[in-house]
């Protein structure tokens, strides 16, 4: 948990729920208001079933894939062509040229999770959530990794890959989404202090759905959102 972000008292409550597994104080699915919680995932550390999980536990819609095709539509490109760029590193003249795709890319996606935040009672996968939405009050952000050994054997199993190019997808997804943070937000994508909580799937497997959403529950207590609507 990063304690910059998240007041000491929420931490322990969270430590004492998952040693004591007794997450009877989270109840915050049914509940409505200005949620958005941001999921940053390294390959095989959440895979396919844990968002859409999250998401059913706590009320919230899921947007993954639905944010590429949104983009696709309001930028009139098919989502093949958007998905050359999609969470892809870009030099400066791609990122800065006027009308070039990378830009356009960016700035609609920005926009659209606002729009999504702002709707409220979101999960938003991905495409740099935490960094688009630092600043929004009501937004919990949180990163799933696992050891390279877990990662592995659930990439082979999910994507039905032998074990080299299961290592090589790693390999190049790590690197993609490392270089799309540091070329569009200048940020490291790795650091836990980007994020309010960095949670190992590896070692909680069912349990990470079950910590994220008390996490997020209080959080939201806190700041008044599971509740009372937007702020």
């Amino acid at each position: 948990m990063n304690t910059g972000r998240v007041p000491l008292e929420e931490v322990v409550s969270c430590v004492v729920a998952l040693v004591q597994n007794d997450w009877t104080a989270a109840a915050v699915a049914g509940t409505s208001g200005g949620r958005a919680l941001t999921l940053s995932r390294q390959l095989g550390a959440g895979e396919t079933g844990f968002a859409p999980t999250l998401a059913a536990r706590m009320g919230l819609r899921v947007y993954d894939r639905e944010l590429l095709e949104q983009e696709a539509s309001r930028l009139g490109v098919p989502e093949a062509e958007l998905e050359k760029v999609d969470e892809q590193p870009a030099g400066i003249f791609q990122r800065f040229r006027p009308g070039s795709l990378h830009q356009r890319y960016f700035e609609t996606l920005g926009r659209l999770m606002s729009e999504l935040a702002a709707e409220g009672d979101v999960l938003l996968v991905g495409r740099g959530g935490s960094r688009f939405l630092r600043d929004l009050r009501r937004a919990f952000h949180v990163r799933l990794v696992a050891s390279p050994s877990v990662r592995l054997r659930r990439v082979m199993e999910y994507r039905w890959l032998a074990e080299g190019p299961a290592r090589k997808l790693i390999a190049e997804r790590d690197a993609h989404r490392h270089g799309f943070y540091k070329d569009y937000f200048g940020s490291d994508w790795s650091d836990p202090l980007e994020y309010d909580a960095t949670v190992n799937s590896g070692r909680l497997g069912p349990t990470a759905v079950e910590l994220v959403a008390f996490a997020a529950g209080r959080f939201w207590e806190r700041t008044g959102e599971g509740k009372s609507g937007p702020g």
